[in-house]
């Protein structure tokens, strides 16, 4: 799915932001992460393996940020 596809533009986006405004406040960073995800899977369907290594890698970003946070904050 690409951003200028008509999939993208009258079924996609809306659904999100029918979605992302009708949710509660500490929801919506869940459905943004969902709705990424669905997004970023439906263009790799061929290949499986590539949504492995996207959730991977946001994975190991989290946690690599989380030991930068705790290292920050064990500095001051």
């Amino acid at each position: 799915m690409v951003f200028s596809s008509i999939q993208f533009i009258f079924i996609f986006l809306p659904i999100f932001f029918l979605v992302y405004y009708l949710l509660p406040f500490k929801f919506k960073n869940i459905w943004l992460f969902i709705a990424s995800l669905v997004f970023y899977s439906y263009g790799v369907l061929e290949e499986p393996l590539y949504i492995l290594l996207i959730i991977v890698s946001i994975l190991l970003n989290y946690f690599i940020g989380c030991l930068l946070y705790t290292s920050d904050a064990a500095d001051e």
